[in-house]
């Protein structure tokens, strides 16, 4: 039977992360277990994940060391041959994991597997909020992010993990990276995004200057030897 195991990130993420878990165990192939990795969380977010049963693992951080060593975290703990991640405040569709996991089944060469995703406006935001957010797309956008990603472990020892030193843009600066490699792009929504506060001041820090080092990151990748 294919095994998967589930990487879940999550800092001050109490309010969400049970629907993030619960839409991971409720795929229609089982994940293997799922790895919640408490980075640093000053509420109540380990006691939410160890809430969620004996399929959860918590593994805790000391201090928040950011999403990128967390999701590093969760890889070094995971045993079984593909590994995917959620973010947790986003939720899979029931098949995402079936569906993504048969298309790395059916080409042994293929590496990793995106599917699409979605948006959604997060309950609690107000008038206001909602009107900033009026861009949200609830049709389906190409998904190049961390929660649309089901992978070989394997692939991590060849092209390595999420860089620890990017506070912002890792999964921009991992996906530069691993995109060399054999994958496939799956045309379905398997990932609903939710779009909240946090969502907000996150992209606020992110500076011209952190999209800039990614690029020339990535360009310095393409140059001849």
């Amino acid at each position: 039977m294919t095994r998967v195991d589930v990487v879940i990130p999550a800092c001050n993420a109490a309010r969400t992360l049970r629907e993030a878990i619960d839409s991971a165990l409720a795929q229609s192939l089982p994940p293997s277990r799922v790895i919640v990795v408490d980075d640093g969380s000053a509420d109540a977010t380990a006691s939410v994940a160890r809430d969620c049963g004996a399929m959860v693992e918590v593994v805790a951080h000391a201090s928040n060391r950011g999403a990128a060593a967390a999701r590093n975290t969760g890889i070094a703990a995971a045993t079984a041959p593909y590994v995917a991640f959620l973010d947790a405040d986003d939720r899979w569709l029931r098949d995402k994991l079936e569906r993504q996991c048969a298309a790395l089944e059916a080409s042994a060469g293929t590496m990793f597997a995106l599917c699409r995703l979605r948006e959604f406006l997060s309950d609690e935001l107000d008038d206001a909020e909602r009107a900033a957010f009026a861009r949200a797309d609830t049709t389906g956008l190409e998904g190049w992010t961390a929660s649309t990603l089901v992978a070989r472990r394997a692939l991590f020892a060849e092209c390595g993990g999420f860089d620890e030193g990017l506070r912002v843009g890792e999964a921009i600066d991992w996906f530069s990276r691993a995109r060399s490699h054999a994958h496939v792009h799956l045309d379905f929504v398997g990932v609903e995004r939710r779009l909240h506060r946090d969502n907000s001041t996150r992209r606020a820090a992110v500076s011209g200057r952190d999209y800039l080092d990614i690029v020339r990151r990535h360009l310095a990748r393409k140059r001849p030897a």
